[in-house]
């Protein structure tokens, strides 16, 4: 092989590197930001059911 082909094969391999670089960063942004999504949804699960448990609570309380 001569210095020009091994060259070549170096930018090939660099260039490859880089793309599966690039898509495993998108990957684990898509994931995190999936992730936040899902947090931010359990917490306003959260505060929905502690304010369906508070209004049970008084409507109860009513009754004593």
């Amino acid at each position: 092989m001569d210095i020009e082909s091994i060259n070549k094969q170096i930018q090939i391999e660099k260039d490859s590197y880089n793309r599966d670089l690039n898509r495993l960063q998108k990957e684990i942004l898509d994931l995190k930001q999936r992730h936040q999504r899902t947090i931010e949804n359990l917490k306003r699960q959260k505060e929905q059911e502690k304010s369906r448990a508070k209004t049970v609570l008084e409507q109860l309380t009513k009754f004593d």
